[in-house]
């Protein structure tokens, strides 16, 4: 057969940390979820690695891992969250790439990306290699061995970049077909201007380059990749597969009909795109309508006849080049009325600025630190990636200044880091200068700022402000760029003594740091005392806090004085004042609870209250403190909810409408009672039937969310018992059993996982331990063919 299908999904977010912490915050536009990162994961990452396809009856007849079978890349940031957070979905990847060497004869589905995804035509040269290097050295750390392709930011391309990918080893990258300028067989001497409509997108294409160098281009199926995309065509697996073969001509050379759109197609942007990509593939393969390859494969079996020149600077996401990140050229998500984005060009212009001020104090110092700088920052992807390797960075890279000052040298390096993830793509991809993504690059921007400040004393922030806010906001409450930094970056900067405040608030609340560190710190010669006078608590003490990132140890002291509710005076200061400590100790003992407060906030040169701690730890503080408030309500809920419940089944029968706060109460009380309920370690049916029927007649609502994580967890628990142990049935009864009681009392579950599972045990189980009924009914709960 000479016919081939190829399908990309470019899996990607932004990176999302917060540049103080290393963590994602929370992102309330994402709920239900803490954060997109989590979000999207949930809709689209782990379900395409574990991709269900279905019988003509509903059940499940195969479990598939997608990425096996498509060419993919995973954006390195995504990829380090996801190592971190999620790493089942992490190792499936990784995996899949390897399941796909031994089906493509050798060459991998995955690709590698540019790091950060930033817009390779509109970086300097130098931000340009280090991109590739970083995306390059990310992926061979990851999939343990060298890409082939590599993935360009919204395919942005000029003849530059595809030079610098030549350069470094890439065979290839993949375009859209209106970035196609001329092609010609290799060997004629005329080339035919072509559209996107005219272009053969079936064969690979060589760009000969400037340098004497080359680079295959493939031109993917654009009316297919759009209608996927953006039409309907995943409402169903079948028509997908068709839609795919129908797009084979009768040509007797080879042909590859491929496609490439945003991964999160599958999952996210259309609910249970997963599943139709999953019986595509399966439909196509088992009806022999063509031949899964990659583009690696393709690319070894049957190298490029023709070969093409670009259209320079244009992308596959805006129509007028690479506009999109620079100007107001009319591409945007939505058409709100009077909405414009003349706000991209003055913020390009800000950053444009300010990377060419760190520039000046990277050059300028750097040569005291660093033998070669730009190699050194080359090389720096190694400590982003393990920081086990800084000390060994140092060798290799740096003077004998940076020997006896290590963390001014790591400073520079995360000057520039931030500097490059300020220039994230989607910084400007979006409708408003006030949206979370851009917003992200302005704190990337702070912290590079304040990188600066500290190797060069020169404050830069005013000069950047100045020019931010001749960047408009299409919100009325916002104004300006320079508004939005005030309001949106700068409370989230959080400087080293902020942190160890928020450390001390961890013995307010009792945690246990299982490992001596806190966000980007490790902690060493910590001395705290928490003393009680009455209902109020006094944290006081210090210690070293080490940054993770640039090696430099501040010994730090604070105090934080807890009156109950929101009742927070906290301070910290460098160094470690005995004298003050001992003094606001002494206060506090002999109960001036106001006067210890007093010496606080006059003691500290970081002073703050309750709404100064991070958002996490107000919340924290908060649920502790309403606890107690809780309880004492849900007691005098519930005696009430029993004096009166004759009275509450009475409405039921007479069809009355039953006032809204009575039925308030009810819910409440039953959905306590329904909680503590399915927490304990055997379910009572009993119990459960008095519970469901009372939540049934009186017509109150579960609280779905609550119940249903807590059901799922213990279903999860219950089946990874038995999957561990497959040979011991009455495991598997045992969850049986809990699903029958869940189905019995109607109540949410969310099965995927623990199908998953059963599902993965199945595959690798001897044929005598399948053949047993106590199995088949647990698959049949959770809809599994056997």
């Amino acid at each position: 057969m000479n016919q081939y299908l190829c399908i990309h999904g470019h899996f990607y977010q932004p990176p999302r940390e917060n540049p103080w912490l290393g963590e994602v915050e929370t992102q309330e536009s994402a709920r239900p979820y803490k954060n997109w990162n989590e979000r999207v994961t949930a809709e689209c990452y782990y379900p395409n690695a574990f991709a269900r396809i279905l019988s003509g009856s509903g059940k499940i007849k195969d479990i598939q891992n997608n990425y096996s079978k498509i060419s993919f890349n995973f954006g390195p940031t995504l990829l380090s969250w996801l190592q971190d957070n999620n790493p089942e979905t992490y190792q499936a990847v990784l995996d899949a790439d390897k399941k796909s060497q031994e089906t493509f004869g050798g060459h991998g589905n995955a690709i590698a990306q540019v790091y950060n995804h930033i817009i390779m035509p509109l970086a300097n040269e130098r931000d340009k290699e280090t991109q590739i290097i970083w995306g390059i050295k990310d992926f061979e750390s990851r999939f343990k061995r060298a890409p082939e392709g590599m993935w360009l930011a919204e395919t942005a391309v000029d003849t530059q970049t595809l030079a610098m990918l030549a350069s470094n080893g890439i065979k290839f990258t993949i375009l859209s077909p209106a970035q196609c300028k001329k092609t010609r067989k290799i060997g004629d001497k005329m080339w035919s201007d072509v559209a996107s409509a005219k272009i053969d997108s079936k064969r690979p294409y060589t760009y000969n380059l400037p340098n004497g160098k080359s680079i295959v281009l493939f031109f993917y199926d654009g009316q297919i990749s759009q209608s996927i995309a953006f039409g309907g065509m995943l409402s169903s697996g079948e028509t997908f597969a068709k839609q795919l073969a129908g797009a084979f001509d009768n040509r007797r050379e080879p042909q590859l009909v491929h496609i490439a759109t945003d991964g999160e197609t599958y999952g996210h942007h259309k609910r249970f795109g997963e599943m139709a990509l999953a019986y595509c593939l399966d439909y196509i393969e088992k009806n022999k309508l063509a031949v899964l390859t990659n583009y690696g494969q393709y690319l070894e079996m049957f190298p490029p006849q023709y070969e093409a020149i670009i259209n320079e600077n244009t992308s596959w996401s805006c129509c007028h080049g690479i506009e999109r990140w620079r100007a107001d050229c009319g591409c945007r998500c939505d058409s709100k009325d009077g909405w414009t984005q003349k706000w991209r060009a003055p913020l390009r212009g800000a950053l444009d600025f300010l990377r060419g001020k760190l520039l000046e104090t990277f050059e300028t110092k750097g040569k005291e630190y660093f033998h070669d700088i730009w190699a050194a920052r080359n090389a720096f992807i190694d400590v982003i990636l393990d920081k086990s390797k800084m000390s060994g960075f140092i060798e290799d890279h740096g003077t004998d200044a940076a020997r006896a000052d290590a963390p001014a040298a790591f400073k520079l390096m995360q000057m520039q880091l931030n500097a490059m993830l300020m220039y994230t793509s989607c910084g400007w991809f979006f409708d408003e200068l006030s949206g979370i993504e851009t917003v992200q690059i302005m704190a990337y921007a702070k912290r590079a700022l304040g990188y600066n400040k500290a190797m060069t004393s020169a404050d830069l922030e005013a000069q950047f402000t100045t020019k931010l806010a001749a960047a408009p906001s299409n919100i009325a409450e916002f104004e300006n760029g320079a508004k939005i930094y005030e309001h949106f970056v700068k409370p989230i900067s959080t400087g080293l003594r902020k942190i160890a405040i928020n450390y001390g608030v961890s013995y307010l609340l009792d945690e246990i740091l299982f490992e001596d560190y806190i966000y980007l710190y490790s902690i060493s010669d910590q001395r705290v005392e928490v003393s009680s006078f009455h209902d109020a608590k006094l944290i006081c003490g210090y210690a070293s806090f080490t940054s993770l990132l640039t090696t430099e140890t501040r010994r730090v002291s604070f105090a934080l004085l807890y009156g109950g509710g929101v009742d927070i005076v906290a301070g910290a200061m460098y160094g470690c004042s005995s004298f003050e400590l001992k003094k606001i100790k002494e206060t506090f003992a002999a109960g001036a609870i106001e006067e210890t407060k007093d010496i606080i906030k006059n003691t500290f040169s970081e002073a703050l209250t309750m709404g100064g701690l991070m958002k996490s730890k107000q919340k924290q503080i908060l649920a502790r403190s309403i606890k107690d408030a809780q309880k004492r309500v849900q007691k005098s809920f519930e005696d009430v909810f029993n004096q009166e419940q004759y009275f509450l089944n009475y409405f039921k029968e007479v069809t009355f409408p039953m006032p809204q706060l009575i039925m308030n109460l009810a819910e409440s009380v039953l959905n306590d009672e329904l909680k503590r309920e399915i927490l304990k370690e055997e379910l009572n049916e009993n119990n459960l039937s008095k519970i469901m029927g009372n939540i049934k007649n009186i017509g109150v609502k579960i609280y779905e969310d609550y119940i249903k994580y807590q059901l799922t967890k213990r279903l999860n628990a219950l089946i990874s018992d038995y999957a561990a142990d497959s040979a011991d049935i009455s495991k598997a009864v045992k969850a049986t059993n809990y699903l029958q009681t869940l189905e019995q009392f109607s109540l949410p579950v969310d099965k995927y996982k623990s199908a998953n599972l059963v599902f993965n045990k199945l595959k690798k189980m001897p044929l005598e331990l399948k053949n047993n009924a106590a199995l088949e009914t647990l698959c049949e709960k959770l809809n599994l063919d056997v």
